[in-house]
């Protein structure tokens, strides 16, 4: 008798689940329906706004989004490849540089101010301390340095156009005998060779033409100027700074590596200590030799 009720009650329970199945489901599948026909609606209608704004895209605009990316990648290349860091500048048209020049002593080792001393020592010659554009092609912002007092240090003050400084400007320390009043047109020398034709005893040669003794790129971008943090330029570093330079746009392909390769055998020759950033201020440090090198070590 157990054994016939439990079978009963089995099948009972059997029969009311099939019943309950047969009245749920075909509500699930039918919210499941509405659901999947939801989701493929708004799939629909994604694919449409892609569509439309696919199609609302101009070549022009195509263009314009292929070189903002291409500019964003030379950028991000150019940061790690060049050392680039970032000063601030104020907001406005007129851009105030505020310039210190603050002499580094250095033992035994001839510095930019020996060479820049020696070379004057006429008392004729002016140095020149300016910012100028990387194609010379404008004016010169320049102010005469008095090269006696260069180990006492000094602050000097710039007011460049903001929209001169994103063209590429370089900060530049010259000799200028000839009154031209600019940089640009000086004949690049190595420190090397400066220090051999004023300091080799075997060799005064005279330099007839007027050397740079200083030099700096300087580029503004985003309210902010670019400066590379390295003074080594080695052969590799000419192609990233094409790129760097012609990312900004402000040039033609050409004039873009014309004015790369100018720069880069700029740096790459006079390799000056990079600009310091210290707070508002660009500190120029210019080495010279402390002390009685006259003795040598055995």
């Amino acid at each position: 008798m157990g054994e016939g009720n439990n079978s009963k009650r089995n099948l009972g329970l059997l029969a009311l689940g099939l019943l309950i199945v047969w009245f749920i489901w075909p509500k699930k599948q039918l919210n499941n329906q509405k659901t999947l026909a939801s989701e493929h609606k708004q799939l629909k209608e994604n694919q449409v706004i892609s569509s439309q704004e696919f199609t609302a895209v101009s070549p022009a605009e195509e263009k314009r989004r292929e070189r903002q990316f291409k500019r964003a990648e030379a950028m991000m290349v150019a940061t790690h490849a060049l050392g680039l860091r970032r000063f601030p500048l104020d907001p406005g048209e007129q851009v105030n540089l505020h310039i210190q020049v603050s002499a580094l002593p250095q033992p035994c080792m001839k510095g930019d101010i020996d060479v820049i001393e020696a070379s004057t020592k006429d008392g004729k010659s002016k140095v020149l301390m300016s910012v100028e554009p990387l194609t010379g092609r404008s004016k010169a912002y320049a102010q005469t340095l008095d090269p006696k007092g260069l180990r006492q240090g000094g602050l000097y003050n710039f007011s460049i156009p903001y929209a001169e400084l994103e063209q590429g400007m370089g900060l530049y320390l010259c000799r200028d005998s000839s009154g031209s009043g600019r940089c640009f047109d000086k004949k690049i020398f190595s420190m090397a060779q400066l220090s051999e034709v004023f300091f080799n005893p075997l060799r005064r040669v005279a330099i007839n033409k007027d050397p740079v003794y200083y030099f700096q790129m300087l580029i503004a971008d985003q309210g902010q100027l670019e400066i590379p943090g390295s003074n080594s330029f080695s052969k590799s570093k000419r192609k990233h700074l094409m790129q760097y330079i012609a990312s900004k746009g402000t040039e033609q392909k050409n004039a873009a590596k014309k004015m790369a390769m100018l720069t880069h055998e700029m740096h790459a020759k006079v390799s000056s200590v990079p600009i310091r950033i210290d707070g508002k201020t660009l500190t120029l440090v210019l080495p010279y030799q402390k002390g009685d090198c006259s003795q040598t070590l055995h």
